[in-house]
């Protein structure tokens, strides 16, 4: 199977989600991987992320808690401008190392990302 161009992390680091997500995320790196009005809906979240600064800081916020967080992608699809990649994320929180696995849907606009959806089961997040 090729590998398309933005799958994060095991694919081409030179692309849009590549640079923000691979080997792990990068809130420096965002402002060249998304678009200046970039939408995040992440679950669990109570509403979208607008905007470089926000998707920068949300990130952040996750190293914060766990800072050697990784994902490998497992599984993609795309069709140009709608990216699917099924991965897995890795860590160790505040106790013990974890492991859990979600979906991203990612749509594109002019190669970079417009919106960012993030669907996994957010009461991984409690335990972290």
């Amino acid at each position: 199977m090729r590998c398309p161009p933005h799958v994060p992390g095991n694919c081409d680091s030179a692309s849009s989600t590549g640079r923000l997500f691979g080997p792990g995320p990068r809130p420096d790196l965002a402002a060249r991987a998304v678009t200046p009005d970039v939408t995040v809906l992440c679950s669990g979240d109570s509403g979208p992320i607008v905007g470089i600064t926000q998707y920068k800081e949300k990130i952040a916020r996750l190293l914060h808690r766990v800072p050697d967080l990784r994902r490998e992608a497992i599984n993609h699809a795309d069709n140009g401008e709608v990216l699917f990649v099924e991965w897995i994320a890795r860590g160790t929180g505040a106790h013990e190392p974890f492991e859990f696995s979600g979906i991203d849907r990612i749509r594109l606009r002019d190669g970079l990302i417009k919106e960012h959806r993030i669907y996994y089961d957010p009461a991984w997040l409690n335990l972290l």
